[in-house]
């Protein structure tokens, strides 16, 4: 998501957590029982209609007529890049020239968006997720140590409507300092965000909240907020606290994935302090479609979203229940999903240092970043393909119908209800790369200068269903199935440029030795993080994780990033997402006939998410890959109970 006023502060706190890379009203839904089409401002436009039906921002942004873009301003940062190729106006004056200092600075770094900008698909009944198959590669030809923090490619899943607090589904996979144990193949975590961020599930067992675990130190318990927000569905994927685990050597295959609602759990009544609200019926479930295993991995309980519109003042004061305004949660586990959600690669922090040459010119260096080599050409790399949204016939009908005794479907999502989006050509390559390089403690209003990318490399959406760059070989190195970027870079005049200046890349020779940056070594490289302290989970008696507790003895795994995790079986309503829940007998043995119905019919040897259309699939860590007991084969998880580095 572009970074904006009111989102810059909260995701220099959540990206860390959500370990990607990481905001409009309706009125009440009433129907809960299906994937309801979001209430629009203006009526839809159909897909047909022409361009003259859209208007231009004051950020350079496209959106169908009618909407208040300039006004609705959480609409613009979620759906849209800048067209402009600036970053959207945040309404500041800087506050003046950078203090470049005459010795070498170490406190700088690369942070910002890469946008894979989509298409507008004017029909609202594709509500019901997306899906994708997106590059996993190491970011870094060495891992650039605990600083380091970046996301591929992914989106924010968000509703149509959003004016009732930031609500999302994130994530995807990454490397970063919320991991303990980073893997240089990545990790994948949820990334679910409730209203305002007041709560955040990652997968089974791991997430936060503002109120508590805002950066995971302590893995607290005492406020597990949203520790419990996602159950785990498939018996033969393990999800470790820490992100679930890609090939170690993983490097530019594609990882499939994506996200469609199921009825599995029933609407119901939330309350809390601040009242009661309807919550509905859609467990956002996440599918994979990897080398080795294809499914439904674990879903997100509806109640995730709900929770904060009666246990968070704010938000109950902002949907005014107190006063008998909402009665039927307005968030994702009742409204469908904004079928034009941005595709952006995230990126928290390269590490960088700085230096002036003899003439006062600023030169920067940084840790060397690579891109994969996986366009079956000499110099290209494909990013993203496939990117897909779903009717809720894709699935959601015919599971619903199967849960009242109807027929099995096979899972697969269908085509006939399924859109492919189409990349938008856009004239520069600095209007889709927009990474700033910037000293540690900057602020909104100060001096942030780009990267100048159009020496680099050509965007290629010639195939319209597949993102491809195509690089600068006289400045891009081609070493071990990858292309590496120049490490260094030179702040030079450009009066169309924000700021009237850009970083430049340029070669080791151009390089002042006065600077001293070419003898410069990053220490960091290749270091654990700051935290690699065990995830544990509770032993209290009366814990969900105690009480029932599991059915099986614990049994250990050890992962691709060196640590080791510890897990047991329990039946899948007595996990203790689900026992957190307080869910009736009642509601959980209806629930756990729907479960073990996927887990006879919906078979990993399935696929369920169409393939990409060219490349190879990525492997998860064979590791996480797990056989259920004698007996346990049906209705049963794999929980992680603990994850800590081998030895400890």
């Amino acid at each position: 998501m572009p970074l904006t006023v009111s989102t810059f502060a909260l995701l220099r706190i959540a990206l860390p957590l959500l370990l990607v890379m990481t905001a409009c009203g309706s009125a009440p839904v009433e129907e809960v029982a299906s994937v309801p089409t979001p209430t629009a401002t203006t009526e839809a436009i159909p897909a047909s209609e022409p361009a003259e039906s859209q208007v231009t921002t004051s950020s350079g942004s496209l959106f169908p007529e009618g909407i208040d873009a300039d006004h609705d301003t959480d609409m613009v940062a979620l759906t849209m890049p800048p067209t402009s190729g600036e970053w959207p106006d945040r309404g500041l004056t800087p506050s003046g020239p950078v203090d470049w200092g005459d010795e070498i600075d170490p406190e700088w770094f690369i942070t910002g968006l890469l946008d894979y900008p989509l298409e507008w698909v004017g029909d609202t009944s594709y509500n019901a997720g997306f899906s994708t198959h997106v590059a996993v590669w190491p970011w870094q030809e060495v891992h650039a140590g605990p600083r380091f923090a970046g996301g591929l490619p992914g989106t924010w899943m968000s509703t149509f409507d959003a004016d009732h607090g930031y609500s999302t589904i994130e994530g995807g996979v990454g490397i970063g300092s919320g991991n303990r144990w980073p893997s240089q193949g990545g990790k994948f975590t949820m990334g679910a965000v409730s209203a305002e961020f007041a709560q955040w599930a990652n997968g089974p067992g791991a997430g936060g909240g503002l109120e508590g675990d805002v950066y995971w130190e302590d893995w607290r318990w005492d406020i597990p907020q949203g520790k419990y927000g996602i159950a785990q569905l498939s018996p033969h994927v393990l999800f470790p606290p820490d992100g679930l685990n890609m090939a170690a050597d993983s490097n530019g295959q594609f990882l499939g994935y994506g996200y469609h609602p199921l009825p599995i759990i029933d609407a119901r009544t939330t309350t809390g302090p601040y009242g009661e609200i309807d919550t509905g019926n859609q467990s956002w479930t996440l599918f994979m479609n990897t080398a080795n295993f294809s499914g439904p991995v674990a879903f997100i309980l509806p109640d995730f979203y709900s929770y904060p519109a009666v246990h968070v003042d704010e938000v109950a004061a902002g949907l005014g229940l107190a006063d008998g305004g909402f009665t039927q949660s307005p968030y994702l586990d009742t409204v469908g999903s904004f079928q034009n959600q941005q595709f952006a690669n995230e990126l928290w922090e390269i590490p960088a240092v700085q230096a002036v040459d003899a003439n006062g010119t600023p030169y920067v260096k940084t840790t060397r970043t690579q891109f994969p080599a996986n366009g079956g050409d000499a110099d290209s790399s494909i990013i993203l393909q496939n990117i897909s949204a779903y009717q809720r016939s894709a699935l959601w009908d015919s599971t619903e119908a199967w849960f009242a005794g109807g027929d099995s479907p096979r899972g697969e999502l269908a085509a006939a209800s399924t859109v492919v989006k189409t990349f938008e050509q856009w004239d520069l390559a600095n209007e889709y790369l927009g990474w700033m390089l910037i000293p540690e403690g900057v602020e909104d209003g100060d001096f942030e200068y780009r990267i100048d990318w159009t020496t680099l490399v050509k965007v290629d959406v010639s195939d319209p269903h597949t993102f491809r760059y195509r690089w600068n070989l006289d400045l891009v190195e081609r070493v071990h199935g990858n292309f590496v970027l120049p490490e260094y870079f030179r702040l030079d005049d450009d009066p169309t440029a924000s700021f009237g200046k850009v970083w430049t890349p340029i070669l080791e020779p151009d390089v002042p030795a006065e600077t001293g940056l070419v003898e410069h070594v990053f220490e960091e490289l290749n270091q654990p993080q700051y935290n690699t302290n065990p995830f544990e989970t509770p032993a209290e008696p009366d814990s969900p994780w105690q009480s029932p507790g599991p059915a099986s003895e614990t049994f250990q795994v050890a992962l691709g990033d060196g640590s080791v995790v510890e897990y047991a079986w329990y039946r899948f309503v007595d996990q203790p997402a689900m026992r957190h829940h307080h869910f009736t007998d009642e509601e959980r043995e209806a629930i756990q006939q729907r479960v073990e119905l996927i887990h006879r019919q919906w078979t990993p040897d399935r696929s369920y998410l169409a393939g990409p259309s060219v490349g190879e699939l990525v492997s998860l860590d064979d590791g996480v890959l797990v056989t259920p007991p004698s007996g346990m084969e049906i209705g049963y998880v794999p929980i992680a109970t603990r994850q800590a580095l081998a030895g400890e």
